[in-house]
């Protein structure tokens, strides 16, 4: 009975040294895991690579480190969490790429990331609660990918704070030239503000005046496909736009700037320089936007109100002060007639010798007799041109009188001696 009894203790254990691997496959099997599209909320996707160099479309940190996350071949799920495998591999440097984000709600959040690679099985990832310390792989530890294979595993994120994703290659010197990722469970929507100022306030008609738009992200995270759309009042002249990323385009007195992606916590600084060419009232309006919702759409719009103070003729005297507002020169000679309205604008009008209604400055024949109708010019004879209405040159009328008069003499000496005889 003792041997019998050794011998069924032994195979009871046996059957429980294979039963129990098998129950823990088959829970593992049965417990709920993530799949892709399954997550409840907005995804964002992050195409990368190769390691060492992250992405334009989302902040990254680079670096090196010199270890590696054992690969245990087990994905986390928030209803089944890991703690920190331990480090393996090859000791030395291989690269990495550190991606943040944030967990802005009130409460916890289950975060799922789906990676897919494009270098085979040369790179590894985990998680990290606020901060990645690359000498120190459990420090903060949260989650890891499990096997260098595509695939999904989701975490739990505390209220209010950030995770660090961590990409790296698997094995010192073996490079991985690409890979994406789609992150769902948090809130992605921006956080994007924007403010505006004029100078001067109030400026002079025809002077100039500089817009300033301030576009913030008010996000830890970056916010993508950043639009601003400014419109211009009319009676302006645009002289000049800057913008330190992105381009922009114009159609009418709209402005509109493409910015792309402006990362987490940072803002953009916009000019518009022109020069108002009407007096009144100038409003302009920017307004910021990307295609999520924006957390507070109330900062999203920003509007100035600008003096213009009229100057007409632009010569630095205001309208209201200037005795002649639409006459650069105002009152060249002090007659009180502004040049624009005046027949001699350098001289005193009020002297006319021979009040022939041409100032004496402007008359060809200041103290002569008044000059004839039908006179080109301001009371003058113009020679080569017909003063009289006679069909006849006025430089022709001299010798044409005086031969006529050469004849009624010739004419009257011929008479006289007629008499005479």
């Amino acid at each position: 009975m003792h041997t019998l009894e050794k011998t069924n203790k032994s195979l009871n254990d046996r059957t429980l040294s294979l039963v129990a691997p098998t129950v823990l496959v088959l829970a593992l099997m049965l417990w709920p895991t993530p799949a892709k599209g399954q997550c409840v909320g907005t995804t964002k996707t992050i195409d990368a690579g190769p390691i060492g160099t992250g992405t334009p479309n989302h902040p990254s940190t680079n670096g090196v480190q010199p270890i590696r996350l054992n690969r245990n071949g087990t994905r986390p799920t928030c209803l089944a969490p890991k703690v920190c495998p331990g480090t393996a591999g090859i000791a030395g440097d291989r690269n990495f790429d550190a991606y943040e984000f944030a967990n802005l709600e009130d409460n916890t959040v289950c975060v799922e990331i789906d990676f897919t690679t494009g270098c085979d099985a040369d790179f590894f990832a985990g998680v990290y609660l606020n901060a990645f310390d690359p000498d120190d792989l459990c420090a903060n530890y949260l989650a890891d990918l499990g096997a260098s294979s595509d695939g999904v595993f989701s975490f739990e994120v505390p209220a209010l704070t950030s995770f660090i994703f961590v990409v790296y290659e698997k094995d010192p010197g073996v490079p991985c030239a690409a890979y994406s990722f789609d992150v769902c469970g948090l809130i992605f929507q921006p956080d994007l503000s924007i403010t505006k100022i004029e100078d001067p306030d109030p400026v002079v008609q025809n002077m100039p005046l500089t817009y300033t738009l301030t576009v913030a992200n008010n996000s830890p995270l970056a916010a993508d496909d950043v639009v601003v759309e400014d419109t211009l009042p009319a009676g302006v002249t645009v002289t000049g736009i800057t913008t330190p990323q992105g381009g922009f385009t114009q159609t009418g007195n709209v402005i509109t700037f493409n910015l792309g992606t402006v990362a987490g916590n940072t803002d953009v600084t916009i000019t518009i320089e022109v020069t108002p060419t009407e007096s009144g009232v100038l409003t302009n309006t920017a307004e910021v936007s990307t295609p999520l919702p924006d957390l507070d759409p109330s900062d999203n719009t920003a509007t100035v109100q600008t003096a213009v103070l009229g100057d007409a003729d632009g010569d630095g005297v205001l309208d209201d002060d200037d005795p002649c507002p639409n006459d650069a020169t105002d009152d060249s000679d002090g007659d009180g007639v502004c040049d624009s309205d005046d027949a001699c604008p350098g001289s005193d009008d009020s002297v006319d010798t021979d009040g022939d209604g041409t100032p004496d400055d402007c008359d060809a024949t200041p103290t002569g007799p008044a000059d004839p109708p039908g006179t080109t010019g301001p009371g003058q004879t113009v020679p080569g041109e017909d003063c009289c209405g006679n069909g006849m040159d006025g430089m022709m009328l001299m010798p044409m009188t005086m031969l006529g008069i050469g004849w009624l003499r010739r004419r009257s000496h011929v008479r006289h001696r007629r008499m005479a005889d």
